[in-house]
């Protein structure tokens, strides 16, 4: 291999044909699409990691707490802040081509990156069911999906997931190694075809299966309860329907649609990245390293990290309540910056003052007066 080409060894055995396929010379890279890259990369961070802290913050507030699907929210938004924050480390790879951290780091940061991914999907599938059952059992759904079965079921999800991607740490199985056309340090699959194929045919394609078919159920429950709900007000007066039960459910109803539209989300930008996976795996190492084949496979890996800001924006915009805490938030913010900004005079007294109220310490307020 040439001094212009970059290559992190992946054990015993790594150094056969397929070694070829992970080769990447700077000449072959033109300067506007790595400059490109490399924006594209600092912006799904940032964006990430700022929008997602603004999520957590504004998710965790007490109003938003009484509903146990929040719990969910949130779990998929720290998910997604570590997505943005694991994403860092490809800015500088991007621009040098060369991954300047340890081994170790590199099979830690796809190991976490594994992990996120697959925490944000089971999510997904747990605000789904969550809100068939407040849909379907009105009644009974507080008695199965308390808020303390919410958090035992994210700490399962959780430790399950992080449990079973311990696998990717041993090189008899899986090898980890950087991969100059997404800047990251990938899982090479095609090494281990069955472990391979196990992976995606027993737990990722079943999930999104699953996943998909419970938010078309969702959806078509949706559709025949906002039915139901306007054939009860259509006969009813303005106030009967202001107190009435149904008419609170038009609060419910925008947030599954949000639901619809964050899962309709996940799907768009998880389904490429893991299509090409499964070429991948089919084809070993006969895939042909092209800078379309570059492109392409940049782009579906980091479409799988664009749901991960996506979701901020989609609150901001569905939810109203959501966007009311978030304003509050900004403002409380820019309050206390210029508090701190403008010095404090200190009180003076009446006996300080000789007696006498200087016109400025006078606040009126309609029919008051007060003294400052």
């Amino acid at each position: 291999m040439d001094e212009d080409s970059y290559s992190i060894d992946g054990g015993d055995g790594f150094n056969d044909t397929c070694a070829n396929h992970q080769e990447f010379k700077k000449g072959d890279c033109a300067g506007v699409w790595c400059s490109v890259a490399s924006v594209v990369i600092c912006i799904i961070a940032s964006l990430a990691i700022f929008g997602n802290i603004l999520n957590i913050f504004v998710l965790t507030s007490g109003k938003f707490l009484s509903k146990p699907h929040v719990y969910f929210l949130t779990s998929l938004a720290f998910s997604d802040l570590i997505i943005g924050v694991i994403n860092l480390f490809a800015i500088y790879p991007s621009i040098e081509h060369d991954w300047p951290f340890s081994q170790l780091l590199c099979k830690l940061t796809n190991y976490v990156r594994e992990v996120v991914l697959e925490v944000s999907i089971l999510m997904m599938l747990c605000l789904n069911i969550e809100r068939y059952i407040v849909i379907s059992y009105p009644i009974r759904h507080r008695i199965w999906l308390s808020r303390k079965r919410c958090k035992m079921i994210i700490v399962v999800c959780w430790v399950l997931t992080l449990a079973g991607k311990i696998v990717l740490f041993f090189d008899d199985v899986f090898i980890t190694e950087y991969n100059d056309d997404v800047y990251v340090c990938v899982t090479k699959y095609e090494r281990n075809q069955k472990m391979a194929f196990f992976s995606v045919l027993v737990v990722e394609i079943p999930v999104l299966v699953i996943l998909t078919l419970s938010s078309v159920k969702l959806m078509v429950t949706l559709h025949l309860a906002n039915q139901r709900r306007s054939t009860m007000l259509a006969h009813r007066s303005t106030k009967q329907r202001k107190t009435s039960t149904s008419f609170k459910l038009k609060g419910d109803m925008k947030s599954y649609k949000m639901l619809i539209v964050i899962a309709t989300i996940t799907f768009v930008t998880l389904i490429p990245s893991l299509s090409l996976r499964i070429i991948y795996i089919l084809k070993g190492c006969e895939t042909v390293r092209d800078r379309f084949s570059w492109a392409l496979e940049f782009s579906f890996f980091w479409l799988a990290s664009f749901g991960s800001f996506a979701n901020v924006f989609v609150f901001s915009y569905m939810d109203k309540n959501f966007f009311k805490c978030l304003k509050k938030l900004c403002t409380r913010c820019n309050s206390s910056a210029d508090d701190q900004s403008v010095p404090v005079r200190p009180r003076r007294t009446s006996r300080e003052l000789g007696g006498e109220i200087p016109e400025e310490a006078v606040h009126c307020s309609k029919n008051n007066i007060t003294i400052r």
